[in-house]
């Protein structure tokens, strides 16, 4: 009877040996990638045959069944174990996403390297479109960071002849296994996927192309397992012996490290003219009566307007009429609004405090509600312009209503929307964008806020025609990086908050951790958190913050470590299990260790 380490398909945890030792009953055939039916605890769960166990015979459960024949090879299996190191997560999970990419199938990769593995980063779609026109042979993967690019990339296929499939998890069964069955044989091919496609079965894959790679969308943060689909790709790579691509036509500090091109960001925005009007609180005006101007005359030139406003609904948000400070979260930035007696933080749904009568900043008695958000905005303009088409997009909208709204889109029309707009359009149709406040681009708590607010514009700037103009409305502590955007010096900016990130070990030199655990009380959370913090602050290479948050009435204790990734793993192992880790690993610490 052999016997076999199994890992089991369930939430373990992070650090630890995660293989369990069975029995192969004599009339079983068990290969290494094998998935099969356990018995766990009082449990059936399934599992990944990972290797031959070296443990004599002992009283060992036997496995249940064989569910699928090697469902991955032997040869695959490093890259997979890499890569939950590399993430810093449960194997038992990304072995699961696995299973759920190729369940129709048993997906054997191919075994050759016969190429030298390089790393390339590329900077615009003419780019992708030669190497999509020079492929003869062998498969391609595309990733993706959202299904509207797909549009774009397929439409390159089709220019240029190429059998083209677009990857999705909604795939129907039927449709599943036929594209599974011709994605594993050699038949040249190219793949257009979203993160999971990096789990595909390919029989050749020659080359990979992660495309819009700055794009945050590419990491799988809001369910388990955390991963970043661009490190996959770049360990798949590297295993396989095959060159990988970096596509971005968005600005990026992570790939400003691995990048070997030197590019110009001063002229990242192609379309439009950006241009600043100042606005002072104590006016009390939702559009300045030159922005009003402006969109009537983009009107009567029968062209579309864009107003782009990152807040939802139509609550009241609090401002000083003395400096312009608007009252934000602490945890995640979101904009305060008002819930009955107290100031309200719909992300992290919890109250803040009372209402305050003075400002935090500057001690002005001049706090003075005012109604923003998406659906304030569209009654404002409804009622200034009666009888244009005036749409809004965001989520409180339904897909299928965007969906409708964005196939039936007729020119001259306002659109007023939030970031859920660039799901939906792909190319130019605007001739005008208004962002009436631009604290919604850069208010992140987080080191990531001049990421986020460069990257928004950009991606306003793609949808604009030549020649058009971003007007932004802006208080008079808000101006400073606008009016270095203005003035074309975005590599100054840059180049100053990336000082700031390596003397703070932020991304991107430095790999982060976030850990999180509940508390019954406030008095127990601070104990154990300053008592881990205590003993984590002891190893010189990392940067360990903590804090106590209220969330839903309910308390938690919160770590933030800051350090190289393989030093995070070190640390992981002095965190209790009962903490839940939340890693974010930079590219720059993969590609270290894979040189």
């Amino acid at each position: 009877m052999h016997i076999v380490d199994v890992v089991p398909l369930i939430s373990l945890p992070t650090k630890g040996n995660n293989n369990f030792t069975y029995n192969v009953p004599p009339d079983f055939t068990v290969k290494k990638g094998t998935l099969v039916a356990i018995p766990f605890g009082k449990k059936t769960v399934q599992g990944i045959v990972t290797r031959y166990s070296s443990k004599k015979d002992g009283s060992f459960k036997n496995i249940d069944k064989i569910i699928v024949n090697e469902i991955i090879s032997e040869h695959e299996l490093s890259w997979i174990e890499n890569l939950a190191i590399n993430s810093l997560e449960s194997l038992p999970l990304i072995l699961k996403n696995l299973v759920g990419v190729r369940k129709t199938t048993k997906g054997v990769a191919s075994k050759n390297k016969k190429n030298k593995w390089k790393v390339f980063t590329k900077q615009s779609d003419i780019d992708v479109a030669k190497i999509i026109s020079s492929t003869k042979e062998g498969q391609t993967l595309i990733l993706i960071p959202e299904n509207i690019f797909s549009q774009k990339i397929s439409t390159i296929c089709k220019k240029h002849g190429k059998n083209y499939y677009i990857y999705n998890h909604k795939m129907g069964l039927k449709k599943r296994r036929l594209f599974m069955d011709d994605i594993g044989t050699k038949k040249q091919s190219i793949v257009i996927s979203p993160q999971s496609g990096i789990f595909l079965p390919f029989g050749d894959l020659r080359q990979i192309i992660v495309y819009e790679s700055s794009l945050p969308s590419h990491r799988q943060w809001s369910m388990r397992p955390h991963y970043d689909a661009r490190i996959a790709a770049l360990l798949r790579a590297h295993h396989f012996g095959i060159p990988i691509y970096f596509h971005s036509s968005l600005p990026s500090f992570e790939l400003s490290k691995i990048n070997n091109k030197k590019r110009d960001l001063n002229k990242i925005f192609n379309n439009a003219t950006f241009v600043i009007l100042a606005k002072y609180p104590e006016n009390n005006v939702d559009l300045l009566p030159e922005t009003l101007k402006k969109i009537q005359e983009t009107i009567e030139k029968k062209k579309s307007v864009l107003i782009f406003h990152d807040t939802l609904g139509s609550e009241n948000m609090y401002i000083c009429g003395s400096c312009g400070h608007i009252s934000t979260c602490d945890i995640c930035g979101n904009i305060l609004q008002k819930n009955e007696w107290a100031l309200y933080c719909r992300i992290c749904a919890r109250n803040i405090g009372p209402i305050r009568a003075f400002c935090v900043k500057c001690g002005s008695p001049k706090v003075r509600p005012r109604k923003t958000g998406t659906r304030a905005l569209e009654y404002l303009i409804k009622n200034i312009f009666p009888d244009l088409n005036v749409v809004r997009i965001d989520r409180e909208n339904s897909k299928e209503d965007i969906k409708k709204i964005t196939t039936t889109f007729d020119k001259p029309s306002i659109v007023i929307a939030t970031q859920r707009m660039f799901s939906y359009f792909d190319h130019p149709v605007f001739d005008l964008c208004v962002i009436p406040d631009p604290s919604t681009l850069f208010r992140s708590v987080n080191y990531d806020s001049l990421d986020i607010g460069l990257t928004i514009l950009k991606r306003i700037d793609q949808l604009l025609n030549p020649q058009s103009y971003i007007l932004v409305e802006s208080y008079q502590g808000t101006t400073k990086t606008l009016h270095n955007i203005e003035a074309g010096n975005i590599t100054e900016i840059i180049e100053n908050d990336l000082a700031d990130r390596k003397k703070l070990l932020f991304p991107p030199f430095a790999s982060i951790l976030y850990c999180e655990k509940e508390f019954s009380s406030q008095e127990k959370a601070i104990n154990e958190t300053k008592k881990i913090t205590d003993v984590l602050r002891k190893n010189k290479g990392s940067l360990t913050d903590w804090s106590i948050i209220k969330r839903n009435n309910i308390i938690y204790g919160r770590l933030l470590l800051r350090s190289k990734a393989k030093n995070i793993a070190i640390l992981m192992d002095k965190i209790p299990t009962s903490w839940s880790f939340d890693p974010h690993v930079v590219l720059n610490d993969t590609i270290t260790n894979l040189h």
